[in-house]
């Protein structure tokens, strides 16, 4: 279906400007690990390979650095952000306290019941990209599964911080995703669900706790990050 066609049908739809559609790319290409985290972003290579001016492009690296999925560095350019150790464990520590935020709001203003069958709902989709070796997906399905849960908090200014974390730790998940077991991935995932459904307690939060941790301490981002690296050199 065309965006004209797309337009017709609802009259809120805005088409996707060419630097909107570049910032996608990026994102995407850096999600699924053919950019990773330290490479270079040269403007006249995206162009070539998008087939769009230098101009959108300009816009989408400004756009991408306010995200901060890109990093300007003095002598060296526009780069992938880079992630380490302590990145994740500082973005963690921040998204464990929005989340438990999120999880208190939503019990309080009644959302949260209805949205544990949408997170169940992901958490179907999440074994199925399991099973099926779908690891960009699996990555996706864990994003969408955390970002539900801000949402239903309808606390605006808790969801506006999450955006503006989103596209990092959807990266930061999907690098994860790369190397690690999927089926534990799951796992998590069923036993959050599971403590979401309860009644608020201590097991809720260990269960967040637990899950977060799990990215802190159980996956080398920077060793599957040289791994890819070399792989990619190889070839």
């Amino acid at each position: 279906m065309s965006a004209q066609d797309l337009s017709k049908r609802d009259p809120n739809f805005q088409a996707k400007t060419f630097a909107d559609q570049v910032v996608d790319a990026v994102f995407e290409q850096a999600a699924s690990g053919i950019l990773l985290p330290g490479d270079r972003v040269l403007e006249v290579e995206l162009a070539a390979q998008l087939g769009v001016s230098r101009a959108p492009i300009r816009e989408a690296l400004r756009i991408l650095e306010t995200q901060g999925l890109i990093e300007s560095i003095p002598y060296r350019g526009m780069r992938i952000f880079d992630v380490t150790a302590s990145l994740v464990r500082e973005l963690n520590v921040v998204r464990r306290e929005l989340e438990a935020l999120a999880i208190t709001e939503a019990v309080s203003n009644g959302t949260m019941k209805r949205l544990i069958p949408e997170l169940a709902e992901v958490v179907r989709a999440m074994e199925g990209a399991a099973r099926q070796g779908l690891r960009r997906e699996a990555a996706r399905l864990d994003a969408q599964f955390h970002t539900a849960i801000i949402f239903a908090s309808n606390n605006r200014i808790l969801q506006s911080l999450w955006t503006t974390l989103r596209p990092r730790l959807e990266i930061i998940f999907s690098i994860a995703c790369l190397e690690r077991d999927l089926g534990g991935l799951c796992e998590e995932h069923r036993q959050l669900l599971e403590a979401l459904s309860g009644t608020p307690s201590k097991k809720l939060n260990l269960a967040l706790r637990d899950h977060i941790v799990t990215d802190n301490v159980s996956v080398d981002y920077e060793g599957i990050i040289s791994a890819r690296r070399a792989a990619r050199d190889r070839n």
